[in-house]
């Protein structure tokens, strides 16, 4: 008989940690979703001002005049800055999180850089700017050089 009770008690050992494992293994799934949900529910990027006050965090907001605004949007993107822009008689505000001031900070800075490159004529145009000036007055110079030919 005692055979029969430790082959019966290592049955049910076996059973019982089978569905124990099965058990944590549906508990940890269950916890993966729930979490990814969570992390699916906090919007980033573009947002509106309402959901971005919402989570929790202090808002700063900056008054921008650039007729070029999707540009300085698609920098917002490349950074990874969670913002809201609302427009005002042709001036945007862009709310955006305190924490993220350093970093808006560099995207003004790249902002402005890519504006002021966009001023400078290329160097290409330049060169055929002269160039043209310069076959203009090599041709001047070639009808005041010209001598007709005077025989008796």
């Amino acid at each position: 008989m005692s055979d029969e009770a430790a082959r019966r008690a290592l049955d049910d050992g076996k059973q019982i940690c089978v569905v124990v494992s099965r058990l944590t293994v549906r508990a940890m799934l269950w916890a993966m979703q729930e979490s990814m949900r969570e992390d699916a529910l906090v919007p980033q990027g573009k947002q509106s001002v309402k959901s971005l006050i919402g989570q929790g965090d202090s808002v700063k907001n900056i008054e921008v005049n650039d007729p070029k605004f999707k540009e300085f949007e698609r920098i917002l993107k490349k950074y990874g800055i969670d913002y809201a822009v609302t427009k005002k008689e042709g001036k945007y505000l862009v709310f955006f999180k305190a924490k993220d001031d350093d970093v808006l900070k560099q995207v003004l800075a790249e902002c402005t850089k890519s504006q002021v490159n966009a001023r400078k004529p290329s160097i290409h145009r330049q060169l055929q700017k002269i160039m043209q000036r310069l076959a203009a007055m090599t041709k001047r110079r070639k009808v005041r050089e010209k001598i007709p030919d005077r025989e008796l």
